[in-house]
């Protein structure tokens, strides 16, 4: 929404998938995963499903998400890797693009769900609608360790494939 509507003055994405889901999440996810969506999508061929997946990505649009951004990921997260989710963010316009990578974590980054549903996500909606400034350098990509500590990130090995905490 926020990359087709101006209108929109902040978002914030957790357990999300940028590009052709014909890796990750339709490949390592348990193949009932994949056969629900075939079937919601009236796709019947694996043919059909591929040429249906086509158009699902946000590839080539980034740049027109301009609104601040805060994004969470698992380290882990075999449906939509850090690197894809790292060139998502690399690539979006947003004078303010947090990226927080949960070390050891999956999709879901089930350890840490209180900072992306409960604390993080409403305080940093609700101060960008009010004009607050955010705290910290405004692009910023961190790795979260198992006490919630802020390491930076090796982000030119991030964008070949893989984050370090050592960064």
């Amino acid at each position: 929404v926020a990359i087709e509507d101006s209108r929109v003055k902040a978002a914030a994405l957790a357990m999300s998938c940028y590009y052709p889901p014909t890796g990750g999440i339709f490949t390592e996810a348990p193949p009932h995963f994949r056969d629900r969506f075939m079937w919601m999508a009236n796709q019947n061929t694996d043919a059909e499903w591929y040429k249906y997946l086509e158009g699902m990505t946000l590839d080539g649009k980034e740049h027109l998400l301009k609104c601040p951004l805060l994004m969470f990921a698992g380290e882990m997260d075999h449906l939509c890797n850090v690197h894809d989710t790292y060139k998502f963010w690399n690539r979006v316009s947003s004078d303010v693009k947090i990226l927080r990578i949960y070390a050891g974590q999956y999709h879901a980054i089930s350890r840490f769900t209180d900072e992306f549903d409960i604390s993080m996500t409403p305080d940093f909606l609700l101060d960008r609608l009010n004009g607050q400034p955010v705290e910290g350098e405004p692009q910023r990509v961190v790795m979260i360790d198992h006490q919630k500590n802020e390491k930076p990130v090796n982000t030119e090995a991030l964008a070949n494939g893989w984050a370090f905490i050592d960064g």
